[in-house]
């Protein structure tokens, strides 16, 4: 089983020093090409530089990767994709990927785990508008949580994120535990993809409805922990277990 793991922070990343390696710039670039390919609802995606390459074990690295504002629905080739044609997007994340790639006894044998690092920047209102709602509901004084309200609040909080990346499916929240609320708001989701693209806009009822079933043709499963504190500021990690 591959494991995809997300992790989006709110405050700045620190990046990773940029390694002089062509042949694993390469394979990088060709990964993510690749793996684009696979989802022809979303954008294009370079990889602008790849770090602490180590060989001893098939191939281990850091890349950093950007969107760019061509769709993958274009078909264009990769050659094209880093060129002039597909210029960066202006998007509110910076995504960094750590990939190992292990040999087996099956060549194409591999592992694939993602980092992504986002920063929500001051010119998205309404993810702000979002946080502070969030924030305002989940941290008073001497708020009790109930189960309801938990489970609800993991819903909006997956449901927000889905429509603000814009890409991919909608999530179901299935459960909620490890709860937590000392410090804000602290649980684990137990979550899946649904059948629904995002692109279609539904609403927050329409996905949890019959009309949105969960799926698992490309994931078993998909846990996350969110913490909300006090601040406006939140942390959310994913992962993704891959079928």
């Amino acid at each position: 089983m591959s494991i995809l793991a997300v992790l989006v922070f709110f405050p700045m990343a620190v990046m990773p020093e940029i390694s002089a390696d062509s042949d694993a710039m390469k394979e990088a670039q060709s990964y993510i090409y690749s793996s684009d390919l696979q989802k022809p609802d979303q954008n294009f995606r370079k990889v602008t530089s790849v770090s602490k390459v180590d060989r001893s074990d098939g191939l281990s690295m850091e890349m950093d990767v950007v969107q760019t504002s061509c769709q993958v629905s274009s078909k264009l080739s990769q050659e094209k994709v880093y060129t002039d044609a597909c210029p960066v997007s202006n998007e509110y994340e910076k995504i960094k990927y750590q990939l190992y790639n292990i040999m087996e006894e099956k060549k194409n044998a591999f592992e694939a785990q993602a980092h992504i690092m986002a920063q929500w920047m001051d010119s998205m209102p309404d993810v702000e508008q979002m946080i502070a709602k969030s924030i305002q509901q989940l941290c008073t004084s001497n708020y009790q949580y109930h189960k309801s309200s938990e489970l609800d609040e993991a819903k909006n909080y997956i449901y927000q994120s889905d429509l603000q990346s814009g890409r991919g499916n909608f999530r179901k929240v299935l459960e909620v535990r490890n709860v937590d609320t000392s410090e804000g708001l602290s649980l684990t989701i137990d979550a899946l993809p649904t059948t629904c693209p995002v692109s279609s806009n539904k609403s927050l009822d329409e996905v949890y409805s019959d009309e949105c079933r969960t799926t698992k043709d490309e994931y078993d499963k998909i846990e996350c922990h969110l913490k909300l504190d006090q601040s406006k500021s939140g942390q959310i990690e994913c992962t993704y277990y891959a079928v």
